[in-house]
């Protein structure tokens, strides 16, 4: 009896355990899609070439169960055709944190330089991975030219300027007025015509110029650009169907309007800001648009100048009152460019005596002359890249080439000086600087670019090239598959 109670009894938790072990209390999570499949774009705009396609936030839920899950890690990941970019927010792969309710949201992503069928894998931590499609439909084919239409000009054609330093950047840009256009069919204006521009310079000058305008209901259309690095005269090309009309802009030679010296001097600039806190600018420009005879004979200017009391006199008592004798010598003295730049005398009318020569840096031409030495690195709108002082991050944000700006090119790699590390390329598109050792996420090769720039690419996770988001003033990626303006820098040589 009491054997077979036993034996019972064993039965029993047997049973027990098998019923506990057949119920599945740790069921394994799920990735449910709630929002954002399925979405189709189209490229447009542009710029970048091709256009951009964007697209909404992709929401999804994780389940275990019927609960959701708190606090897991969800990975969105961009899988597209190898020269196609993916930006979700600022990589290609995005990382979120699901909420109280198990939701994780991606931020609204884009993507250019491609069209077709794409996905967003997204994976999670013990559940299946699940791809979300889209589409990037292909760019609408520009409007017809109108058979018959004429462009002609109507203003900026044989304009002459000369390079001026701006702000914080070494380099000093020739700024022309709008090249302007008119289109007309048949003696009407034609409206919302594409117009394109496109610039050719001799070499060592670069010129920019927006590319793609469209007209207004007048007809009329504009570009405005630049041209920097070198003097020489540019040819601009503007195009509307078989319509054609060329604009000569020259960028003239400094030392004609203002020397070199002054280009590169930083006593100018505080002249003006000076003068213009003391709201006494149009003052200065009245002393020397008048040639004023005090000028010469306080010996700020070589010959004898012109007497004329009712406005000479004012003029100085002012500046005198103010205490802005001293800065407005140093705008004359220098041949600071804005006396010139804004007519208010032409160098030929006097004689100015010649400042002190001023050796200046010359750039680079070859790679040979970039490595090996102290360099800095500049992104297309001037700023300087710059290792973080996490060394995790790159950016190319700094005015000012310091210790942290400054690298060394080597055969394969690029070292920063200041904390002793090498960049590195990430799998997920990330350019990191924390690196002490050359391993293959190390190698970054320079390759020549036109107009005296470079392109970095690097040697692992697809050959990709270093990019400045926003062509400068932001963070810096290595996940472009071509050179663009963005992907292009300037190296100068570090000044002690």
């Amino acid at each position: 009896m009491l054997r077979q109670t036993r034996s019972n009894l064993f039965m029993f938790c047997l049973l027990i355990v098998f019923l506990f072990n057949g119920t599945d209390t740790s069921a394994a999570s799920t990735i449910k899609v709630i929002g954002g499949a399925n979405q189709k774009s189209q490229l447009k705009g542009e710029s970048p070439k091709g256009g951009i396609a964007k697209f909404g936030k992709i929401t999804i839920q994780i389940l275990k169960g019927n609960k959701p899950v708190k606090g897991e890690k969800v990975y969105f990941d961009c899988k597209k055709p190898r020269n196609v970019s993916c930006q979700i927010g600022s990589n290609t792969t995005y990382v979120g944190k699901t909420n109280s309710k198990g939701i994780a949201k991606t931020p609204s992503f884009r993507v250019y330089y491609g069209s077709g069928k794409m996905s967003i894998n997204v994976s999670a931590k013990g559940a299946k991975s699940v791809s979300i499609p889209f589409t990037v439909a292909k760019k609408a084919p520009p409007p017809k030219a109108l058979a018959g239409s004429k462009m002609t000009i109507v203003s900026g054609n044989n304009q002459t300027k000369a390079r001026e330093r701006t702000g914080a950047s070494k380099t000093t840009f020739a700024y022309f007025k709008p090249l302007v256009v008119k289109v007309t069919n048949k003696g009407k204006p034609v409206n919302r015509a594409r117009i394109t521009f496109k610039c050719k310079s001799p070499r060592g000058m670069a010129c920019q110029f927006k590319e793609v305008v469209f007209t207004n209901k007048k007809g009329i259309a504009s570009s405005t650009g630049r041209t920097y690095y070198a003097d020489g005269k540019a040819t601009i090309t503007a195009a509307y169907g078989k319509s054609k009309v060329q604009f000569n802009l020259v960028t003239g030679k400094q030392a004609q309007l203002a020397s070199p010296a002054s280009l590169g001097n930083l006593k100018c600039d505080k002249a003006v800001r000076k003068l213009k806190s003391k709201k006494v600018l149009g003052v200065a420009r009245t002393l020397v648009r008048n040639d004023c005879s005090i000028m010469y004979r306080k010996k700020w200017l070589k010959g004898k100048g012109k007497t004329n009391r009712n406005i000479c006199v004012p003029a100085w008592n002012r500046l005198r009152k103010t205490k802005m004798l001293k800065t407005t010598k140093v705008l004359i003295t220098n041949k600071c460019p804005i006396i010139y730049s804004q007519g208010w005398r032409k160098l030929k009318k006097i004689n100015l005596a010649k400042p002190p020569k001023i050796k200046m840096a010359k750039l680079p031409m070859t790679i040979a002359g970039v490595m090996n030495k102290p360099v800095c690195i500049r992104a297309a709108k001037g700023q300087y890249v710059v290792v973080e002082k996490n060394q995790k991050v790159v950016n190319a944000n700094r005015r000012k080439c310091g210790s942290w700006e400054t690298f060394i090119i080597r055969k394969d790699s690029i070292y920063n000086t200041a904390w002793k590390t090498y960049l590195s390329c990430q799998p997920n598109g990330r350019l990191e600087g924390n690196r002490k050792r050359v391993g293959s996420w190390e190698k970054i090769r320079v390759i020549p670019q036109k107009g005296r720039t470079f392109a970095f690419r690097c040697m692992a996770h697809g050959k990709k090239y270093l990019v400045a988001e926003g062509a400068g003033g932001k963070n810096m990626n290595a996940n472009r598959p071509k050179v663009g303006s963005w992907e292009r820098f300037r190296i100068e040589p570090k000044r002690r």
